[in-house]
């Protein structure tokens, strides 16, 4: 079984949004009136590629990160390529920050150290881009029918794609 993942919604958050692998800039045709929220639990290039397309397709765009710097899970150059573009953007960077709720079109947001809510107005869109889940209810319907299964890949464990590859040679040649 080879059936992915998906990202988890932020914990304790309510409101609408989307999770960032859901988003593409051509499906979404800009640019748009209003503020685009991100957040990132995620910290790779795929995560600021979103930001990318989101800068440019809303009049302001806030990145709300619960850590203490952004890209941590991108190489040292290509961080400085992200901050970079983030900056030319204007994309407001804000730290130590974690998603409460949306409602009528206001985004509130918590300080993981202090606790203080903050407001965003005119958010027209939230994504986040969080830790991903594995899909594995085929595969667990499955083996309760008796069915011998072998997860690889994200459904067995979300992971980067190179060892989703080598997951699914193995489970190739041991066939």
């Amino acid at each position: 079984m080879a059936t992915g993942s998906h990202q988890r919604r932020p914990d304790g958050f309510t409101g609408g949004g989307i999770a960032a692998r859901d988003w593409h800039p051509q499906f979404a045709k800009g640019p748009f009136k209003g503020t685009a929220v991100l957040f990132d639990m995620d910290h790779s290039a795929a995560t600021y590629g979103v930001a990318d397309g989101l800068a440019q397709q809303y009049d302001r765009l806030f990145l709300l990160t619960p850590r203490t710097q952004i890209a941590r899970n991108v190489n040292y150059c290509s961080a400085i390529g992200v901050y970079r573009r983030l900056y030319e953007a204007n994309v407001q960077i804000v730290l130590a920050a974690e998603p409460v709720k949306l409602s009528s079109n206001v985004l509130t947001w918590r300080n993981v150290f202090t606790g203080r809510l903050v407001e965003i107005d005119d958010v027209a869109l939230f994504v986040w881009s969080t830790p991903r889940l594995a899909d594995d209810a085929l595969a667990v319907a499955i083996e309760q029918t008796g069915i011998e299964t072998r997860r690889i890949g994200d459904c067995m464990a979300p992971r980067n794609l190179f060892c989703a590859i080598h997951e699914g040679e193995a489970a190739a040649i041991a066939l």
